[in-house]
């Protein structure tokens, strides 16, 4: 890019000298200066194939769909993206099954920063370093400035990762996790919301016992949860800490530990396990798919879901099931009770959930062509590209304002960008989630969601800004790497809480065995190296 600014400035300057001394026509200008440009060297000249993996791209970038805005996208950078599959079900297996045989994509998608596999995959050489020199990708190298980015720097001096930011506050990590209730069953029951655990818990009891729906029937579900880390929202109103499992190490006793691994987990991994024993939360949870819960809420069959916002993802399979009954009138977000430091709490995170890993077989030429792809699509003009789809087709902006083109549906509401470019779930997120967008009143945000769902999640959001807290998690000791907490992040802490909640022991007795499962892959040697190292950094 430097390059092609200075060629320019060099055509610029020699066309300007050669009219002064030479006097050449208007005519002679044209042609000197389509000569020189025409050997100005095209970045883009040689086509490359980039081998892609996102979630569910099968579904996004499909064969059979002449999805324009994929093709112009490819054209732009000269590429033709090859998917290599994986799903939400079977990610974390899959690339694992890739590196074994030496078939990671040139870009993937996954969530391993900190963890085993990532430092493994390091060592092992599986995937590459990020260029140290990001100078021609200034919106790249922004996400590198970020103060939590640059703890995870490796022990080499370099990043291995682009982190695929979803907020620029933590503050709005809030709506990644919430209670969506059956505001009409309440109603019909006469439920005000629960102001602790146990109001909660008997409102799961009534819509299981008492006929929310009115339809005579035995038929409704307390509780649907897609994941544990879903299930963990409950967390924030006894251990705010143990919320976000991933991240949750805290100092008790003036020693750094998994939140899962102080006594206080007891507690509130016993009220989830109340949940299951008392028959409020789903039954068959564990072995569930991630489309079993987001059905059976869509299909009135359970009060309460606990999820992620989801802008429009809920309400557009709510509306599947409902025709007459809108999401906004049936739904609304519970808040979260206090905690028992009588502080309410929300769910938080870094400014980015998951990363981008790169192929150490990746070539050069191939990651300096990603690189660029990447900066174009965090640019204003690859942003909007890639959500709102192509501009003069399906948008356009005027007196500094977008207009929304794209033809609208009986109801008023835009049509589907997945049904004219399904690309378009993996190109607007591929390099960034950029969720903050969607906490912003606009006809963009409302063409995407719809203006009713915006108001509800711009609402709720200003609740959380003005009642509840972040909770404090230390990135230092979060993203450091010692031998046993490299080894014990190899062990799925949400199917060891699941073995607890399942367990026909008591919760004390069934945590125990898992304090010691979790001993025998390191946990004791972990708490001690963190602690030690953590010491050496002034914590």
């Amino acid at each position: 890019m430097h390059f092609f600014k200075q060629s320019i400035a060099v055509v610029i300057t020699f066309m300007l000298i050669s009219a002064i001394l030479t006097g050449c026509t208007k005519s002679k200008e044209t042609e000197i200066e389509k000569d020189v440009i025409q050997k100005i060297p095209n970045p883009y000249e040689e086509k490359l194939e980039i081998s892609l993996s996102f979630w569910d791209i099968e579904n996004f970038f499909r064969k059979d769909s002449d999805d324009a805005l994929l093709k112009e996208v490819e054209e732009k950078f000269n590429v033709t993206f090859k998917a290599i599959p994986t799903t939400w079900s079977d990610w974390s297996e899959k690339y694992i099954t890739y590196a074994a045989s030496g078939e990671l994509p040139d870009v993937f998608a996954h969530d391993i920063i900190g963890n085993s596999i990532y430092h493994n995959w390091i060592k092992e050489g599986l995937i590459r370093a990020i260029p140290k020199d990001l100078s021609k990708y200034p919106n790249v190298k922004k996400i590198f400035d970020l103060a939590d980015v640059k703890k995870t720097r490796y022990i080499d001096g370099n990043y291995y990762m682009i982190p695929r930011q979803t907020y620029k506050s933590i503050n709005k990590w809030a709506l990644d996790r919430v209670i969506m209730v059956r505001k009409d069953w309440m109603e019909n029951l006469g439920i005000d919301d629960p102001q602790n655990f146990d109001d909660f818990k008997a409102m799961l009891k009534a819509f299981v016992e008492n006929d929310p729906d009115n339809n005579g029937k035995d038929d409704t579900i307390g509780m649907v949860i897609n994941n544990m880390n879903f299930a963990a929202l409950l967390f924030l109103g006894s251990y705010p800490e143990l919320c976000n499992i991933p991240r949750c190490w805290v100092n008790e006793n003036s020693k750094w530990m998994p939140a899962y691994a102080n006594k206080k987990a007891i507690g509130a991994i016993g009220q989830l396990k109340e949940l299951y024993s008392e028959g409020l939360l789903y039954k068959n949870f564990a072995i569930a798919n991630s489309q079993d819960a987001k059905n059976k809420f869509a299909e009135g069959k359970a009060g309460v879901f606990l999820h992620n916002n989801s802008y429009s993802y809920v309400p557009n399979i709510w509306n599947r099931y409902n025709p007459d009954l809108k999401f906004i009138d049936a739904v609304k977000y519970l808040h979260m009770w206090p905690s028992p430091d009588g502080n309410i709490y929300k769910y938080t995170e870094a400014t980015w959930w998951s990363e981008s890993y790169f192929s150490s077989k990746c070539s050069d030429k191939k990651m300096e062509r990603i690189l660029a792809i990447y900066d174009w699509m965090l640019s204003d003009e690859g942003a909007l590209t890639c959500r709102l789809g192509i501009k003069g087709k399906d948008w356009d902006e005027k007196d500094g304002q977008i207009i929304i083109t794209r033809p609208k549906n009986y109801d008023g509401s835009y049509i589907s960008m997945f049904e004219y470019y399904p690309s378009s779930e993996v190109l607007s997120n591929m390099a960034a989630w950029q969720q903050d967008r969607m906490y912003t009143k606009n006809e963009i945000i409302n063409s995407i969601c719809g203006e009713d769902i915006v108001d509800m999640s711009i609402k709720e959001m200003t609740w959380h800004n003005n009642n509840a807290k972040i909770v404090n998690y230390n990135y230092d000791i979060v993203f450091m790497s010692t031998p046993a907490k490299d080894r014990l992040s190899r062990v799925n802490i949400n199917d060891e809480l699941i073995k607890v909640i399942l367990s026909e022991k008591s919760v004390e007795e069934a945590y125990a065995d898992m304090i010691e499962r979790l001993n025998e892959n390191g946990l004791q040697e972990a708490i001690e190296e963190v602690t030690a190292k953590a010491a050496q950094l002034g914590y």
